[in-house]
Formats: structure tokens, sequence, C-alpha cells
């Protein structure tokens, strides 16, 4: 039964995924940090890592989180993040960031599930990414 949830759970941010990226103009499967490079970076994790934990992450909430209207709206802001990201709005990224990181407080007030505790330290490390290099680099 859980190994079968898993998986419409995992096809399920796949959709929308595609969808989110699809709607931004963007590839689906290719995020691009070609632009971030002449930056200093502030961030504990090179971009490489970044993808890989994000990775990890949309699979730990597919087996553990469970799927309700709120966790997709957190998703479809994290998802909107990358794009805005690396293609240097900061700006928006800022606001997108925020929205997905009180989504995910909102979620452990309401659900009370401590397995969303994750997704609240990836808001919190995006809008940390999106803060500094909106205001942290020197221009």
């Amino acid at each position: 039964m859980y190994l079968q949830l898993f998986f419409i759970y995992l096809l399920s941010h796949f959709n929308v995924t595609v969808v989110v990226r699809m709607l931004q103009n963007a590839r689906p499967f290719h995020i691009s940090t070609d632009k971030l490079h002449p930056f200093e970076t502030p961030q504990l994790l090179p971009y490489r890592y970044m993808r890989l934990l994000f990775i990890l992450l949309v699979w730990f909430n597919s087996y553990y989180a469970p799927l309700n209207i709120l966790y997709v709206m957190y998703y479809v802001f994290a998802v909107c993040w990358w794009e805005e990201f690396y293609n240097l709005r900061f700006k928006r990224a800022i606001l997108v960031s925020c929205l997905s990181a009180k989504v995910s407080v909102a979620l452990i007030i309401i659900y009370g599930n401590l397995y969303y505790i994750p997704i609240i330290l990836w808001g919190v490390y995006i809008t940390y990414l999106s803060t500094w290099f909106e205001w942290g680099l020197e221009t």
C-alpha cells in the first residue's frame, strides 16, 4: 500500500514540476547555472548538491509527507523559485521563497506532522540564498 502511494506521490511531483516549468516558459528538466558563475557564492552547498538535495527532499516527501493542497502550493513555489533564482530575478526569488517557507510553516501548524520539517529548512535556505544575492552582493 505505501509503495503504491509512494509512486503515485512521486508521479504527482513529476507532473507538477513539468506543468509549473512549462508555465514559466522554461525547459522542464534543464536548470542552467551559467548566469550565476560570475558571482561570489554564499551558500553552504554547491549548485549541483542543491539539486541533489532537492531531489532527495522530493523522494522523502513522496514517502513520508502526505499530499494535500497546502503541500502542493509549497511545491509549486519551490519549483518556481529555481527559475527566478537562476535567471537573476532575485526580488521575485525572495517573494517566491518566502511564500514557500510560509506555506511550509503553515503545514506544520495545521497538520502537526513533523515530517514537514525538512521543507521548512529548505524554504529558509532558499530565502537566505535569494536575500544574499539581492542585498549581499557588492555592486
